[in-house]
C-alpha cells in the first residue's frame, strides 16, 4: 500500500520535544480537534476492567497509548503502569467499537487521516471521562528528558522507543501548527534596518551553507534573540522558523517493499509472508516524487519560457557539436516532437551517496535536468526535477524503483497544459527523456548489464575482456584494432537470449531488460553517456599517476618513482589562477585529489610538468591522451576534431599496452575508444559530465541531518532546497541580500566597487601611485594626446564573472595576470601590469584600461590548441578592459613559461 504524506508531515522540532516532556510529566497533553475534512472519526468504548486503568490510581488527567492504525484488542494490550497501556500490535481501526463494545466509558477520538501510519498516539482522559483528545508524541524518544518525567511516565516512554513517530501538536500550539505563517516586511524591531523576511532568509542561507542540524538552528535562534533588542518579531524556535518559510509544494510517496522479494508492503511492520524462512527479511521504503507538479512550477516562473528558447537563439557553427542538441541522439528524438507544442527534453542522472562514514547506508537520488535551458541555468537547484530517493544499505532495484516515474513520463509525453505569467493563453508542453549520464557502476545497475569487472561489460561494444594468471586474475580489456559495436538489433537479440535461457544467464553482458529503455526515446545503449569525470580524470589520470609514482611499481621500466621529489617540487612552484578553487597537492597525496583538481592538472599542467623528466615514448603517449580528450571537451567540436580525437585515443590505447602491459588495460582505458562516437551522439564531453550533478548531490546530502530516514528528511526539505535562490533574488538590494548570496555561492564575497556605466567592478580600492607610473604616463600621453584630467590605478578587476589580477598585486600566491584578449579571429596574449581609470574633459564617464605586457607565443602542439609556450615578452601597451576574454593558467618549468586557455567556459569553477 502506498501512503501519501503532505508537505506538513515531519519530525517534531526540539521545542516540541521539550514541551512534550513537560506535558508528559504534568499529565496535561491536549490538542484542539482538527476540522472534519482532515479527520477520520471513530468511537472507542472501554468495558474490560483489565483494559481500563484503575480509577483509584488515576490522577485527574492520565495518558493512555495505542497504535492509531492497529487498534488494540484486550488480549494483546500490555499494561506498563497504572497510568496507561501500550499496545504493540492489533486490529484495524474499523474493529474498534466491535471489539471493545459495552463499556461504561464512551469517547470520540479524532485522528488526522494522514497520520494513520505505524505511529504512537497519546490519549488524554479527563477525570469526568467526557473529554477525549489525541496528540501524537515523540518521534525520537532518545531525545526525551527522562529527568523531568515521573517514574511511571519513564516506563511509558521507554516502551515506545522503537516506534516510528511523526508530527506533534501540543496544547499551546494550535492544530494548524504546521501551516505556514506569513513573513512580514516590517522591521525586525523598532528602528531596525533589517526586516523579518531579510533576517529569516539570512539565517536560512547560513543554515544551508554550513549544514546546521535542527538542534543547532535552535541554538542559533536563541543566540540571535539574546543579541537583538526586545520586543522583536524574530522567531524563537526552529519549528516556527520553518513555518515562516512556508509550506513545501513537494508531495511525495513512501513506497514500502520487502527487502528480499521486492513485493509492495503496507507499512514498516508488514513483513512479507512469502519470505518467512529468510532471517534477514525486513521492510524498507523509498521516496517517489511526482514530476508534473515540479514541471508546472518550473515553467510558471517568470523568464523560464524565454530561457527555453536558448537552443534556437544561441550563436553556433552549424556544422559543429556544441551542445546536446547537435548530437545524433537529440536529433533523432527531435523528429518525433509535435509541431506547435513546446517540447522540453530531459537528461537523467543517478549516483550513490555515502552519508555516514561508519555505515553501509547510501542514498541514491534520481533526477532530471532540462536540456533546453542554457548551460549556466541548466544545473541550478531551482531547475532540477527530482524523481525519487532510494535510501538503504542495499543498491536500488532500478526496474522497481523507477516504475512510477516511467508511468508518469509516458503520460507527460502526450503533453500537459500550462498557464504562465509570460504568455496570456495556455500552452501545451510535451516532456520527453532523451539521454542520461552516470558513472560506470551505476550504469551497469540501471542498464542491467554486467559490471566493469565482468565479461562483455562494455555498454558500447562486444569486447569480451580477459581474466587470467597473466593479468593477475584481474579483468582487463586488451587493445583490439577491430571492435564489434553494439547495435539496436543485436542488443535486442542478446536481451531476448538472456530472458529465455533456463539459467537466466547474461547474454553478451546483457542481464535483462531495463526500465530506462522505456523512459528514453532513443536506444539506451546510445543515449547513455560515457562520463569523462569518472572515466578520464578520476579513472585514467589516477591510474597513470599510480603506475608512475607508487613504490609498488618502482622497479618497473615505466616507473618515475625516482623523480617523485622533483615533480612535487615543480608542483609546489605552480601558481594557479584565482578562479580555481582547489589548490594543487603533491603527487604522493593522490588519494586526496578531488575531481576538479584532477581535471585542471590533466589539461593545463601535466604536459608542462613532465617535460624533460619523462621518457620520450611515455611522454608522446601521454600527449596523445591529452590531445584526444581536449579536442572532445572543447566549446565547439568539428567532424575533423572527432576523427583526430579517435586517431589519437586509439594510438594511446595501443601504445599504453606496450608501455605498461596488458595487466593495466582497464575498462576506463577501453572506454576512451568510444569517446569520439559518444561525442557525435551526445555533444562535447562537458555536456554529459557528472561534475555539476556531483555538486547537486552534495547540496542534497546537506538536507539530511539525522541518522535515520535520510531520504524522508531530504524530501521534506526539497522545497527549501529548490526555492532558496529564487527567494533571495526577491530581496531588495542591501547587506542582507549580499550576505545571502555570499552564503549560497561557492566563491568568496568580493569587495566590489562599481564603475559608472560600465559592466565591470573594481575589487578593493583605487590608488594614485603605481610602480609603472612612468610607463603609464607615456602611454596615456600617446593615447589621449595629453588631453586627460586625472587617472586612478587599481590592481584587481571583476568582469564577466572572472577576476583579473595585475602583476602589481603581491598579496597571495595565485596568479591571474596572464590573459587572452582581443577578437576571436585575432586573439592576443599578455600579462596585466595594472588597471587604470582615466577621466577626460570631453566624457562624463571614465575609460577603463589595462596596461598589458604583450606576449609572443607559439603552440605547444598543432592539435593542442589551448596550450601555448611563451617565446618572449614585448613592450607594454594600453588596451580597453572590455577586450579581456579570460584568465590563463601559467606554468614555469626550467625558465620556460607555458600558458593554457580554459577549454570551455562551462567548466570554470
Amino acid at each position: 500500500m502506498r501512503k501519501r504524506f503532505g508537505p506538513t508531515d515531519g519530525p517534531p522540532s526540539r521545542r516540541q520535544r521539550q514541551m512534550l516532556s513537560r506535558a508528559l510529566a504534568q499529565g496535561t497533553l491536549s490538542q484542539p480537534e482538527p476540522s472534519e475534512e482532515e479527520l477520520d472519526v471513530g468511537r472507542v468504548e472501554f468495558s474490560d476492567e483489565e483494559l481500563m486503568p484503575s480509577t483509584s490510581h488515576m490522577p485527574s488527567e492520565s495518558v493512555l497509548e495505542f497504535r492509531a492504525s492497529e487498534i488494540p484488542s484486550a488480549a494483546r494490550a500490555t499494561k506498563v503502569s497504572d497510568l496507561g497501556y501500550v499496545c504493540p500490535a492489533g486490529q484495524m481501526r474499523t474493529q474498534l467499537s466491535n471489539e471493545l463494545a459495552g463499556s461504561s466509558i464512551t469517547a470520540e477520538i479524532s485522528i488526522p487521516q494522514a497520520d494513520f501510519h505505524d505511529s504512537l498516539f497519546a490519549m488524554e482522559i479527563s477525570s469526568t471521562n467526557e473529554d477525549f483528545s489525541v496528540c501524537e508524541i515523540e518521534r525520537d524518544f532518545s531525545q526525551v528528558n527522562y529527568d523531568n518525567l515521573s517514574k511511571e511516565h519513564q516506563v511509558l516512554v521507554t516502551q515506545a522507543e522503537d516506534d516510528v513517530i511523526f508530527t506533534t501538536c501540543l496544547e499551546d500550539e494550535p492544530s494548524d501548527c504546521n501551516e505556514p505563517v506569513p513573513i512580514s516586511d516590517q522591521p525586525l524591531y523598532e528602528n531596525a534596518t533589517i526586516t523579518q523576511k531579510e533576517a529569516l532568509y539570512s539565517v536560512l542561507s547560513l543554515v544551508q551553507s554550513v549544514n546546521l542540524s535542527g538542534a543547532d538552528v535552535d541554538k542559533l535562534l536563541q543566540l540571535i534573540d539574546l543579541l537583538i533588542p526586545q520586543p522583536n518579531t524574530f522567531v524563537k524556535t526552529s519549528h516556527l522558523f520553518f513555518r515562516h518559510l512556508g509550506k513545501s509544494d513537494f508531495l511525495f510517496e513512501l513506497i514500502h517493499y520487502c527487502s528480499v522479494c521486492w513485493k509492495i508492503r503496507e507499512s514498516m511492520t508488514d513483513l512479507c509472508d512469502f519470505c518467512v524462512s529468510r532471517p534477514n527479511r525486513k521492510v524498507d521504503y523509498f521516496v517517489s516524487l511526482p514530476l508534473e507538479p515540479q514541471i508546472r512550477k518550473l515553467l510558471s516562473r517568470p523568464g523560464v519560457l524565454e530561457s527555453l528558447q536558448y537552443k534556437a537563439k544561441r550563436p553556433r557553427n552549424n556544422s559543429n557539436y556544441e551542445d546536446v542538441y547537435d548530437g545524433s541522439v537529440y536529433k533523432s528524438a527531435e523528429r518525433s516532437f509535435r509541431f506547435g507544442n513546446v517540447t522540453i527534453s530531459l537528461m537523467w542522472y543517478t549516483d550513490g551517496l555515502s552519508l555516514y562514514e561508519c555505515s553501509a547506508y547510501s542514498l541514491w537520488p534520481f533526477f532530471f535536468v532540462v536540456n533546453e535551458l542554457p548551460p549556466q541555468e541548466r544545473f541550478k537547484r531551482e531547475n532540477i526535477i527530482m524523481a525519487g530517493l532510494w535510501g538503504c544499505q542495499d543498491k536500488p532495484h532500478p526496474n522497481f524503483f523507477l516504475q512510477k516515474t516511467c508511468s508518469e513520463l509516458s503520460k507527460l509525453k502526450d503533453g500537459i497544459t500550462v498557464t504562465t505569467e509570460d504568455i496570456a493563453n495556455p500552452i501545451t508542453v510535451d516532456v520527453v527523456v532523451v539521454c542520461g549520464t552516470c558513472d560506470a557502476p551505476a550504469k551497469a545497475d540501471f542498464l542491467n548489464i554486467k559490471s566493469h569487472s565482468g565479461y562483455f561489460s562494455c555498454s558500447r561494444c562486444l569486447i569480451k575482456g580477459e581474466k587470467s594468471e597473466e593479468t593477475s586474475n584481474v579483468m582487463v580489456f586488451p587493445h583490439d584494432s577491430v571492435l564489434v559495436l553494439r547495435t539496436e538489433a543485436n542488443y535486442q537479440t542478446h536481451l531476448n537470449d538472456a530472458m529465455n535461457n533456463d539459467k537466466r544467464e547474461a547474454s553478451y553482458g546483457v542481464k535483462g531488460p531495463t526500465i530506462i529503455s522505456h523512459m528514453v526515446t532513443t536506444p539506451v545503449i546510445f543515449s547513455t553517456a560515457i562520463d569523462a569525470m569518472h572515466c578520464v580524470y578520476l579513472g585514467i589520470l589516477r591510474q597513470i599517476l599510480i603506475l608512475l609514482f607508487n613504490s609498488k611499481y618502482s622497479k618497473e621500466l615505466f616507473s618515475m618513482y625516482a623523480q617523485l621529489d622533483l615533480v612535487n617540487e615543480r608542483i609546489a612552484q605552480i601558481q594557479i589562477p584565482h578562479f580555481v578553487q582547489r589548490t594543487l597537492l603533491p603527487v604522493d597525496k593522490l588519494p586526496f585529489w578531488k575531481a576538479s583538481l584532477c581535471r585542471n592538472f590533466f589539461f593545463y599542467i601535466l604536459l608542462a610538468l613532465f617535460k624533460g623528466i619523462m621518457k620520450p615514448e611515455q611522454y608522446r603517449n601521454l600527449k596523445d591522451l591529452i590531445i584526444g580528450v581536449s579536442l572532445l571537451n572543447s566549446v565547439s567540436v568539428s567532424e575533423n576534431d572527432l576523427a583526430l580525437a579517435s586517431e589519437y585515443l586509439d594510438r594511446f590505447s595501443k601504445n599504453f599496452q606496450k608501455l605498461y602491459g596488458k595487466r593495466h588495460m582497464s575498462s576506463n582505458l577501453h572506454s576512451l575508444r568510444h569517446l569520439s562516437e559518444a561525442t557525435r551522439q551526445l555533444g562535447p564531453l562537458w555536456v554529459t559530465s557528472c561534475f555539476p550533478f556531483e555538486d547537486l548531490n552534495g547540496k542534497l546530502a546537506n538536507l539530511a541531518h539525522g541518522t535515520r530516514h535520510a531520504g524522508l528528511q531530504i524530501s521534506k526539505n526539497l522545497s527549501i532546497f529548490s526555492e532558496l535562490n529564487c527567494r533571495i533574488s526577491e530581496l531588495k538590494d542591501g547587506p542582507a541580500k549580499n550576505f545571502c548570496e555570499s552564503m549560497t555561492q561557492k566563491s568568496k564575497r568580493l569587495n566590489l566597487c562599481a564603475i559608472k556605466d560600465k559592466p565591470m567592478f573594481v575589487i578593493g580600492t583605487r590608488d594614485e601611485l603605481i610602480t609603472s607610473k612612468e610607463i603609464l604616463d607615456n602611454r596615456l600621453n600617446v593615447v589621449y594626446e595629453k588631453n586627460f584630467s586625472r587617472y586612478f590605478t587599481f590592481s584587481r578587476l571583476y568582469f564577466q564573472q572572472m577576476v583579473y589580477v595585475s602583476s602589481s598585486y603581491h598579496k597571495g600566491s595565485r596568479v591571474s595576470s596572464y590573459v587572452k584578449y582581443g577578437d576571436v579571429g585575432s586573439a592576443s596574449y599578455g600579462e596585466i601590469m595594472t588597471f587604470v581609470e582615466v577621466f577626460t574633459p570631453y566624457k562624463s564617464n571614465p575609460d577603463v584600461l589595462a596596461l598589458v605586457r604583450q606576449l609572443e607565443v607559439t603552440p605547444f602542439h598543432e592539435n593542442l590548441r589551448h596550450m601555448l609556450k611563451v617565446v618572449r615578452y614585448s613592450e607594454p601597451k594600453l588596451m580597453l578592459a572590455d577586450e579581456l576574454k579570460c584568465v590563463c593558467f601559467k606554468v614555469v618549468v626550467n625558465e620556460d613559461t607555458y600558458i593554457s586557455i580554459p577549454l570551455n567556459p562551462h567548466e570554470l569553477e
